[in-house]
């Protein structure tokens, strides 16, 4: 199997709405957002009040609302330090 690794920097290369949708659609939105990260608790929002469009403006105003690392393996898309869908992924 072949491997072709990108690298994208989100703070120097934003991701477009398109994208931030086309990756929400390998998985989900919530999935996606990183609820964990200190921008989103500054803003004192609970999780539960967050439409999918409010998350896609947030990921666009502040890339750090992004869970990372991204991973697209073929069609899957492996969001975050998930050990477990990197083995299934690599075996």
């Amino acid at each position: 199997m072949g491997v072709e690794l990108v690298v994208r920097d989100f703070f120097r290369e934003p991701l477009t709405e398109q994208e931030i949708t086309r990756l929400a659609s390998m998985c989900s939105m919530k999935d996606l957002f990183s609820f964990r990260s200190p921008s989103f608790r500054k803003l004192g929002i609970s999780p539960d009040t967050l439409t999918d469009e409010r998350m896609v403006s947030l990921i666009l105003q502040d890339a750090r609302m992004i869970r990372r690392p991204l991973l697209r393996v073929g069609d899957r898309l492996i969001v975050g330090n998930d050990q477990a869908a990197y083995r299934e992924a690599f075996g």
